[in-house]
C-alpha cells in the first residue's frame, strides 16, 4: 500500500512517535512518504495537490489531525484517497477534535473515554489504539553521565506533579530526579541539599537511561481540569499514558496513578498503582527496600510489553482495523493499480 504520512505539526516527543510509525510502516512492506507541516500546508494547496498526484497514495495518515483542513480533506475524498487519524492527545483536546473527526474515515484514539464520545458524535468508524513503545529503547546504551537515583519522574510539571515532588522532598530523604520542560523554573536544586536533580526535556533514549538507573519511577497522568486543556466537557481520561509502556519496556519499576483501564493492560502482578499520596508514600517506603520484588514485577511487565505493545504491533493493528469494513476499505484487499489522478 502507498501511504502518505503527514506530520502532526508537534515537536519534541512527536518527532520520535512519527519516526517510529514511519519505520513500522516500512517494516510492514508499505511504500511511504512523509510530509512535514510546511510541505503539507504550504507554500500552497496546489503544491500539496501536486505532491499527492505524483505519489498517488492509497491512504493519508496523520496524528491528531489538525493539519488537514476541510478543503484538503474534501479534495482527497474526491480522489478516493482514504483518510485516517490517530488522536494521540485524547481526551485533553476534545474541543478541537470534535469539529474535525468527520474529515477522516477512520479515527483511532488512545483513550476509551474519547472513544465513547466519538461514537456519540456519530462517527461510524472509531477504534481504540494506545500509542506504542520503541523496542530500540530496550537495547539503548546506558549513558554513564546520568546518575542513579531513588525516585524519578519524567514529564511536564503539571501542578499536581509539582505538589507531589515538593511533598516527597519534604517528607523523605530519597534522592529524586525530574525531567521535562519548565521544571527548573518551578523548583531549585540548590534548595534541597543534593536530593534533587533536574533535567530539561530529554530524548526517549536518555529517558530510558534514567528509567534503568532509578529504583522507582513515578508515573502520574495529566489532569482533566488543566487550564491548558481544550476539554470544556471535563472528560476524565480512562486509559494509561504512553510512558507506561516505555518504562515497562526498559525494565523499570513504576508506581502508576490508578486509571480505570489500567487492568486492561497490566495485572497487579505486573504493575503497582496508587490513588492517594499517603498510599504512594507507603508503597515507596516498602518497595525501596524490596529489590527482588521490584525486579520481579518489572520483569513481568517488560515481558508483556515486549510481546504486545511495540509501535510495529500497533501499526499492524491499525492497518488491520482499516480493513474490517470491506465496503468502506476495499482498497486494502487489492494491490495498487497505478491509477492516475487528474
Amino acid at each position: 500500500m502507498r501511504i502518505l504520512f503527514l506530520s502532526s505539526g508537534y515537536f519534541g516527543i512527536y518527532q520520535h512517535f512519527e519516526n517510529c510509525i514511519l519505520s513500522a510502516l516500512k517494516q510492514e512492506g508499505h511504500y511511504c512518504r512523509f510530509l512535514s507541516v510546511y510541505q503539507s500546508l504550504g507554500p500552497s494547496f496546489p503544491s500539496f495537490q501536486s505532491k499527492v498526484k505524483h505519489f498517488q497514495p492509497d491512504l493519508v495518515l496523520t496524528l491528531n489531525g489538525f493539519v488537514l483542513s476541510e478543503e484538503v480533506s474534501s479534495w482527497l475524498a474526491t480522489k478516493n484517497i482514504h483518510r485516517a487519524v490517530w488522536m494521540t492527545e485524547d481526551p485533553y483536546y476534545l474541543d478541537l477534535s470534535k469539529p474535525i473527526i468527520h474529515r477522516y474515515e477512520d479515527v483511532f484514539t488512545i483513550d476509551s473515554a474519547a472513544l465513547s464520545l466519538y461514537k456519540e458524535w456519530e462517527h461510524r468508524s472509531v477504534h481504540l489504539l494506545p500509542l506504542g513503545t520503541d523496542p530500540h529503547l530496550l537495547d539503548a546504551a546506558v549513558e554513564e553521565e546520568t546518575s542513579g537515583t531513588d525516585l524519578c519522574l519524567v514529564g511536564f510539571p503539571y501542578p499536581d506533579r509539582i505538589s507531589l515532588i515538593t511533598a516527597l522532598l519534604q517528607d523523605t530523604d530519597y534522592t529524586i530526579a525530574v525531567a521535562g520542560g519548565m521544571w527548573r523554573e518551578l523548583l531549585k536544586e540548590e534548595q534541597h541539599g543534593g536530593k534533587l536533580t533536574i533535567y530539561d526535556w530529554i530524548s526517549p533514549k536518555k529517558a530510558s537511561t534514567l528509567y534503568k538507573k532509578s529504583k522507582i519511577i513515578l508515573n502520574t497522568h495529566r489532569p482533566a481540569d488543566l487550564d491548558a486543556n481544550q476539554n470544556s466537557l471535563h472528560i476524565q481520561g480512562r486509559s494509561i499514558n504512553n510512558r507506561t509502556f516505555d518504562v515497562a519496556l526498559c525494565g523499570g519499576f513504576q508506581l502508576i496513578s490508578d486509571m480505570p483501564d489500567l487492568r486492561t493492560y497490566y495485572t497487579e502482578e505486573e504493575m503497582i498503582s496508587f490513588t492517594t499520596y499517603d498510599e504512594l508514600l507507603s508503597l515507596i517506603h516498602f518497595y525501596m527496600k524490596e529489590d527482588v520484588a521490584r525486579t520481579h514485577i518489572a520483569c513481568a511487565a517488560q515481558k508483556t510489553t515486549q510481546a504486545r505493545d511495540t509501535f510495529l504491533q500497533r501499526i499492524r493493528q491499525l492497518l488491520q482495523a482499516l480493513s474490517i469494513n470491506k465496503t468502506a476499505h476495499s482498497f486494502l484487499s487489492c494491490k495498487h493499480q497505478g491509477r492516475l489522478l487528474p
